[in-house]
């Protein structure tokens, strides 16, 4: 028990209590809110932080956008490399979850974008061997990407979107 002279009578205990009891609801209440206010404010602020769009890697693209032409053709409504694309250039087109080049095809198994850079792994197949394959794309533009081998950089190679 709490030894204090103001409180030896039972009006003074009730009083003690009721203020001790109200103090103790109020600190909640005010806890509460303060807590309620940080995660709003928190969630506002990684809203504004984290949005990143997905950069859109989709379609055909080559090492030169003048020999588009001449590396693609169309059958039907797909695009497909044309038997002498090697001629005139390099090239790959992605669609929704696959990556095709001259001599292989990737079906995409996982990608993290953050707006400036796509990081795809995927499995892909030749006529000789299944293998699964990291690529790096840095975004330079609306149309324009480039390849990117972390470690040597020596051999980045930019691509262009081709328009048909």
């Amino acid at each position: 028990m709490i030894f204090d002279p103001l409180l030896n009578s039972s009006a003074s205990r009730i009083l003690f209590i009721a203020t001790a009891w109200l103090r103790g609801r109020f600190a909640k209440l005010a806890m509460r809110g303060a807590g309620v206010f940080a995660g709003v404010s928190m969630g506002v602020w990684l809203l504004g932080v984290t949005t990143a769009y997905p950069a859109n890697i989709g379609g055909a693209w080559a090492t030169a956008a003048d020999q588009c032409g001449k590396i693609y053709s169309r059958r039907g409504q797909q695009v497909v490399f044309s038997p002498k694309a090697d001629l005139y250039g390099s090239g790959f087109v992605i669609d929704d979850k696959t990556i095709r080049g001259k001599m292989a095809r990737c079906i995409i198994k996982s990608r993290k974008d953050d707006g400036q850079q796509v990081d795809l792994i995927a499995a892909c197949s030749t006529d000789i061997a299944v293998e699964t394959m990291q690529f790096s794309l840095r975004i330079l533009g609306e149309d324009v990407v480039e390849r990117i081998y972390p470690g040597f950089p020596e051999l980045n190679t930019r691509y262009s979107r081709c328009v048909f």
